[in-house]
């Protein structure tokens, strides 16, 4: 009989439902405080951390796959990139790029692996947009719609209300779509393709809409301004148009 029929037929394994233990916040939170540097195995604490581990797994046996698995996908992404030296490429302004979101987000936040607008960078994070094709067209007034002629496989929107800081190791590389290559590439002709690159005019358009949600005080100022100078080169312009005709009449008289 083979392993799987046996696993199926033993009634002795199949998953044990008990409620977890509640793990003890305040002795965890004043360890963290006085210890910050130690590790939980020498302070004894692992059995305490292990009521929250047996938490989680429950929780993960329990689940929808759609949820369960890009958790445990991300817990290993976690564990490999925080291993990693901190990423200090440069990624330009209006490159898109392909990034790890996370997976322990909550509600509508956005999770998982997404197309990532660069709108300003540092030298270890990046402030970008996510980019999903799955609400182009919608209503919301932080989506901003890219237009057609990006080489983008779907219409796709930018969701300014999704806008955040996130560390480069997130960044897998930068974001090509099936209409850049016929098929699969190796790494050297990857290296070769251009990124897909927002044009300034979008860039300026999606800086307002950012401004105008989220630095409101800001942006009323830079209207303000916006006024004075056209006001300020309307009355240039007039004073340009005087000054010539009083040297014309003065040439004539």
């Amino acid at each position: 009989m083979g392993l799987v029929a046996t696993l199926r037929k033993s009634p002795t394994l199949s998953p044990v439902r008990s409620s977890p233990q509640m793990i003890n916040k305040k002795q965890l939170l004043e360890y963290y405080r006085s210890h910050p540097d130690s590790s939980a195995r020498l302070l004894g604490l692992f059995p305490e951390m292990m009521k929250a581990v047996g938490r989680l797994i429950l929780f993960l046996s329990e689940m929808p796959l759609r949820r369960s698995i890009p958790l445990v996908l991300w817990s290993e992404f976690w564990l490999e990139r925080t291993q990693y030296a901190e990423n200090h490429t440069r990624y330009k302004r209006g490159r898109i790029v392909y990034a790890d979101l996370g997976a322990f987000n909550i509600g509508s936040e956005t999770s998982y692996r997404h197309p990532c607008l660069i709108l300003c960078e540092g030298r270890n994070w990046a402030f970008v947009a996510p980019m999903t094709s799955k609400k182009y067209g919608d209503p919301v007034t932080l989506h901003f719609d890219l237009p057609l002629h990006y080489p983008f496989d779907t219409p796709s929107t930018l969701q300014l209300d999704a806008v955040k800081v996130i560390d480069k190791r997130r960044v897998l590389g930068y974001f090509f779509s099936k209409s850049q290559h016929d098929g699969f590439l190796t790494p050297e002709e990857m290296e070769r393709l251009e990124p897909i690159v927002v044009d300034k005019k979008d860039l300026d358009a999606v800086d307002e809409l950012i401004a105008r949600y989220f630095a409101p005080g800001l942006y009323r100022d830079l209207q303000k301004y916006r006024l004075e100078l056209e006001q300020l080169a309307l009355e240039n312009e007039t004073l340009h148009r005087e000054i010539a005709r009083l040297r014309e009449a003065e040439s004539l008289s």
